[in-house]
């Protein structure tokens, strides 16, 4: 039973075993549910509040979570591997074999780099590019890019809203001079924060209070990540049907039906979106393919698809994921 309390060698628990094997017997597996929610709940949400500075600590975290989960169609567990800061990791340069390669990068509007990484570069940054450690398949993750809304595409008002830099630089600050490090107390040999650490290294996003036996806080596990995305998702009025994983295939679906109804917006959905942008094969999406998105959301990407061949521009992926309404255009301010 000491063994359990610490949570060593947890799962060879003759007694952990036993009640398992009954709740299998008393509550089968249901079955994934495969049906996109509509990302308009999430994102009229976010909206209605006033930006990310003063947010709760925890609800700016959470909507942080959701944001680099729907922009970045990502596993949750891969985001406790998100490092974000301009220093290089040394296991990364070994696999990369270039000693300048780092994890996190900023760009301006001209493509040019912003060596430093704090609260100010990602708030005026247009493009982050960053590398996830303990991904699916292989030590680190393919670069994956998200980029700012524009508001000549997306309207200003829809811009600063949604605007992950934004929150991203807020919540930099916030945990910037935290002291991290270990659990204790009876974390102290707790296997899952080890295995955690082990996989994903050094992680970016920190619990709320400290430990109170270190006085230390500690990165949260993809656990956590999960109930954050969770509770984001019921706020938001999402059906409880869909679960915390389903932002990632809902996003994806999304952004093939727009590429099936509107040719031209990917020159290549397989590589742009599957490999690079959601880091698998095309073949494992069809198995997943969450058919099909919200009839809402379609038809507001008909419009921005209208509005960015006037602009004589073309939708980013984050931008078809951000219009969520085809009344946009009519209510919010448009810079052009």
């Amino acid at each position: 039973m000491y063994a359990v309390a610490l949570e060593i060698h947890f799962e060879l628990s003759s007694l952990i075993r036993s009640q398992l094997a009954a709740s299998r017997k008393l509550l089968p597996s249901q079955p994934r549910y495969t049906a996109s929610f509509y990302l308009g709940l999430v994102w009229s949400a976010v909206v209605e509040l006033d930006g990310p500075i003063g947010l709760p600590e925890k609800q700016l975290r959470a909507i942080l979570v959701v944001m680099f989960q729907l922009f970045g169609v990502g596993r949750i567990g891969e985001l406790r591997g998100l490092r974000v800061t301009d220093l290089t990791d040394d296991d990364y340069t070994k696999v990369s074999g270039n000693e300048a390669a780092k994890r996190f990068r900023l760009f301006d509007s001209s493509g040019d780099e912003l060596t430093a990484v704090n609260a100010h570069t990602i708030a005026e940054a247009a493009e982050m590019q960053f590398v996830l450690r303990g991904t699916k398949k292989s030590v680190f993750s393919t670069p994956i890019t998200i980029h700012r809304l524009r508001p000549q595409v997306v309207g200003s008002m829809l811009a600063k809203s949604l605007d992950i830099f934004a929150y991203l630089s807020e919540y930099y600050r916030v945990v910037l001079n935290r002291s991290v490090g270990k659990r204790g107390g009876r974390y102290e040999h707790s296997q899952s924060h080890v295995s955690l650490q082990l996989q994903h290294g050094d992680g970016f996003f920190v619990s709320t209070e400290a430990d109170t036996a270190t006085k230390n806080h500690y990165y949260v596990s993809d656990t956590t990540l999960e109930t954050d995305i969770l509770g984001v998702l019921r706020e938001s009025g999402v059906p409880e049907a869909f679960k915390a994983y389903s932002g990632r295939g809902t996003a994806e679906s999304l952004l093939f039906d727009a590429h099936m109804a509107h040719k031209g917006l990917f020159t290549n959905f397989e590589h742009q979106v599957s490999v690079q942008k959601a880091r698998h094969s095309f073949v494992e999406f069809k198995k997943t393919y969450y058919h099909v998105s919200d009839r809402r959301h379609l038809d507001a990407i008909g419009v921005l698809v209208t509005r960015t061949k006037g602009l004589q521009l073309s939708p980013r992926a984050e931008e078809l994921l951000a219009w969520y309404s085809k009344d946009l255009p009519y209510t919010m301010v448009t810079a052009v």
